[in-house]
């Protein structure tokens, strides 16, 4: 039996796959599976259109399940509103960086913080520069 996501030889009792820890689906055999396995070797000399249709639907239902599948442009616009909001934005970069599945939201609020604190570091470190110099330029002109 073959892990349908890296396709890397699995045992008949196992339930995930060693190297990449996809679950594996023991309840049904596609019939391109059962063609790999009846020949004896990785090739495979038939496949059914219903084979090919069963093995991507379960490579998409493994897709989804791993919070890998690609965010809507309504999803990202949505996003973008939320990040224009004053207080709300951090509020829910958070939220979103801790408690999202999908792979995809969850980057983009840890590279939203990411940049939220190099610029809020570089506004305090401008701002104290400044507090520094400003004072001794009003007492030199006057």
């Amino acid at each position: 039996m073959n892990c349908q996501n890296c396709h890397t030889e699995v045992g008949p009792e196992a339930a995930f796959c060693i190297y990449c820890g996809t679950k594996i689906a023991k309840s049904e055999e596609t019939p391109l599976q059962a063609d790999s396995e009846y020949h004896g070797s990785s090739s495979v000399t038939h496949v059914s259109p219903a084979g090919v249709e069963a093995a991507a639907v379960q490579n998409h239902t493994t897709y989804a399940d791993m919070g890998d599948q690609p965010l809507g442009v309504g999803k990202y616009l949505l996003m973008w509103l939320v990040a224009s909001i004053p207080i709300v934005n951090i509020i829910m970069m958070i939220v979103w960086s801790v408690s999202s599945k999908n792979k995809n939201q969850k980057n983009f609020a840890i590279a939203a913080l990411i940049w939220f604190v190099i610029i809020t570091v570089l506004t305090v470190m401008f701002t104290a520069v400044l507090g520094l110099v400003l004072p001794g330029l009003y007492q030199y002109m006057y």
